[in-house]
């Protein structure tokens, strides 16, 4: 029994010590451990002891491969790629939209009395000024009905010259001489209104532009407020788009935009005239306006467009290739040229990324703009690596 009570002692003296032991060394940089932030500590260093031992090897391998090619029992020949240089530059972020030529300048010639049509003197594509004669009505029963006027209109100055010759020398009753004047005015009223009607006529073009549309052709009937000939006035038209609502803050009347047309292979510059005072619930878009040039004539009403609103803009941001940026966990970064007076090095710099747009993106922090960055080739290559640079 004594023997038992012995060697239970000395199994938990040595669990003491041992535990100690480990104690001693978990504490050796002066790290609490028995906490779990005492723990990430200690790995965060740790982890910065294994980097910095890394980064070590790699330069000692690459002095030795600088001396020595074969120090490693194979000769590394030097990876071939091609470099550009970082630059500053404005940096611009653009937002793109689709959208479309409308133009307000849409105006229809009307006849102002009934009839045929007589004469048609445009046709579709046609370029019109304002002023021009458009088309002709049959006005015969006008000139029928002025014909017949006419004639009651003599014959009632007859009746009215001799009631009042009556009239003067007191023959006749004043009723009658009143009468014979009234008839005479309301036949000249008559007749001025028929004058009138005559020159309704002929249909003028109520504005410059070109005929999209003929809508009654000659022969045909035509009618007050019935459109006979369709204009578009394309001196001036406006770009239209649909922009959704988290673009609003960035959006103002007087802002300049680019507009492209793809159709045309043209871009062209406007200013936003107008910004639609509601949100479309079934699509959670704004409209805005701008008016564009057109003085070429090359736009055409419902011709698509692709607009750039500009959203973001830095002065002298260093700039480099969208695909040459590489990730390795959290860190970005990318390969630049190391110059040694034993050749150039492939060397990886760790970068933290901006803005992108069209391929190019900003870089906030990690370069100067000095650096020489590796642009074809760089997925090829891994630190250290011996460099062939093509011209």
């Amino acid at each position: 029994m004594k023997m038992k009570t012995i060697q239970s002692f000395l199994l938990i003296l040595f669990t003491l010590l041992s535990l100690y032991s480990c104690n001693q060394q978990a504490n050796a940089d002066g790290i609490d451990t028995s906490t779990v932030e005492g723990k990430k500590t200690l790995l965060k260093n740790k982890r910065q002891e294994l980097n910095n031992l890394k980064a070590e090897i790699k330069q000692i391998e690459k002095d030795i491969l600088a001396a020595d090619p074969d120090a490693f029992g194979k000769k590394k020949k030097p990876v071939l790629v091609t470099t550009k240089k970082t630059q500053k530059k404005d940096f611009e972020e653009f937002v793109e939209i689709q959208g479309t030529i409308e133009t307000k300048g849409e105006y229809t010639a009307t006849s102002q009395i009934p009839g045929t049509i007589t004469s048609m003197k445009f046709k579709e594509g046609d370029k019109i000024r304002k002023g021009q004669l458009i088309a002709t009505i049959d006005n015969q029963s006008f000139s029928d009905s002025k014909g017949e006027i006419e004639v009651q209109l003599q014959l009632a100055r007859d009746i009215f010259e001799k009631r009042a010759r009556l009239w003067e020398q007191k023959i006749g009753s004043e009723i009658e001489y009143l009468t014979a004047k009234n008839n005479v005015e309301a036949l000249e009223k008559s007749l001025e209104s028929l004058g009138t009607q005559t020159n309704k006529s002929n249909v003028y073009a109520p504005a410059s532009g070109m005929v999209e549309m003929v809508n009654l052709n000659q022969g045909e009937l035509a009618s007050p407020g019935v459109p006979i000939l369709t204009i578009i006035s394309l001196k001036d038209v406006q770009v239209v788009a649909d922009v959704a609502e988290n673009y609003l803050p960035m959006v103002k009347e007087g802002d300049e935009i680019f507009v492209h047309l793809p159709a045309l292979d043209l871009d062209r510059e406007a200013r936003i005239t107008n910004i639609g005072a509601r949100i479309n619930p079934a699509n959670r878009t704004f409209k805005i306006e701008a008016n564009v040039s057109n003085k070429d004539g090359k736009l055409k009403p419902n011709l698509m467009t692709m607009i750039r609103i500009q959203q973001f803009e830095e002065k002298d941001a260093i700039v480099v290739p969208t695909n040459i940026i590489l990730q390795d966990g959290d860190e970005e970064f990318i390969y630049i040229v190391e110059q040694t007076p034993k050749g150039k090095f492939a060397k990886k710099q760790v970068i933290e990324r901006g803005q992108s747009f069209k391929g190019e993106t900003q870089v906030i922090s990690g370069l100067t703009g000095d650096e020489v960055f590796i642009a074809e080739g760089f997925n090829k290559v891994k630190e250290g690596d011996l460099l062939r640079v093509r011209n």
